[in-house]
């Protein structure tokens, strides 16, 4: 056994995410859902120090040994800034874990990223897991992620990220360094493994909308922002196209976000694809984005798809 000198507060975050715990800190304490009893709201709080921890749902107290032995995880010595270290200890210093692994290339990979725990703005874990979803803490913003790689034709190709909780974070989205945005879609492997003999596929600005249409049956893949369809200083056609040739791709649904920015990324990509595909739109409300989308939504598009292209299958 051994110590190892540390910031308690990005120790205690990253602890709590091996045990797929969501912490809130504010200016002193780190708010969690009680580990002791079952609840909805948090109302466990941990001092930044880790000396004290208190539950306003069940009344357990204690320090943040207590809570890591409960869980299984590792413990501070807290007369000193260390931690209580085994040898084989997956913790990483503060230095370290920014963060990164280049091991393929100069991809950079989020470390340590644990397998997904739970449902995330209504999708299963059953399907978050299928599709290769992890949760990594970002210590610059005190905040957990939800990350995916961006595995194209057998190929990690880079990572993608979103905050957990809507609006806890900024960017809400993050391409990690080494992702070549303007040349990606997501998620084109799980998207060839699940609907065979595919004609038709339905685009997307980001992740979670693609997922939300995916966990519904609809065929669709996000262009990871509207601003990386291409550069902004590329004449040529964009570098997704040749994904969608390979996939055997005949026909295109834009079904971007219901703002300005969504209108004029269905009007790029209608005129950058219309040589190659057969294209249109389906339009959303002013505001609304393919995340909101409900069954209704949902038996809309399928008929529409129907009627314009004969299906999604061949």
């Amino acid at each position: 056994m051994r110590t190892q000198a540390i910031d308690r507060t990005l120790f205690i975050m990253q602890e709590l995410g091996k045990a797929g715990i969501i912490g809130r800190p504010d200016e002193e304490n780190i708010a969690i859902l009680c580990p002791f009893h079952s609840e909805t709201a948090p109302s466990l709080y941990i001092h930044k120090s880790g000396t004290a921890y208190h539950c306003f749902g069940c009344k357990k107290s204690g320090n943040w040994n207590d809570i890591a032995e409960f869980l299984k995880l590792t413990k501070i010595d807290l007369k000193n800034k260390t931690i209580i270290d085994e040898p084989d200890s997956e913790y990483m210093t503060v230095t370290t874990c920014q963060l990164v692994d280049r091991s393929i290339k100069n991809i950079v990979k989020p470390v340590p990223a644990r397998a997904w725990k739970g449902n995330w703005r209504g999708l299963s874990q059953n399907f978050l897991l299928d599709i290769n979803s992890f949760l990594w803490f970002e210590p610059s913003t005190l905040g957990y992620r939800i990350v995916w790689p961006i595995n194209t034709f057998k190929k990690t190709r880079g990572w993608l990220g979103a905050s957990v909780i809507k609006g806890d974070i900024s960017p809400k989205y993050r391409n990690f360094k080494g992702l070549s945005s303007t040349k990606e879609l997501f998620p084109v492997d799980y998207v060839c493994n699940h609907f065979k003999n595919l004609k038709t596929i339905v685009l997307v600005e980001g992740p979670f909308d693609a997922m939300r249409l995916i966990s519904n049956g609809i065929p669709a893949l996000c262009i990871l922002g509207t601003a990386n369809w291409k550069s902004e200083k590329s004449y040529k056609p964009s570098k997704k196209i040749p994904i969608l040739l390979a996939m055997g791709i005949e026909n295109i649904l834009c079904y971007m976000d219901g703002d300005d920015a969504g209108r004029e990324a269905n009007e790029l990509i209608f005129m950058d694809t219309s040589k190659f595909f057969n294209v249109a739109f389906f339009p959303l409300p002013e505001g609304k984005d393919p995340g909101d989308a409900d069954i209704e939504i949902i038996q809309d598009m399928v008929y529409f798809v129907d009627v314009k292209f004969g299906g999604f299958f061949r």
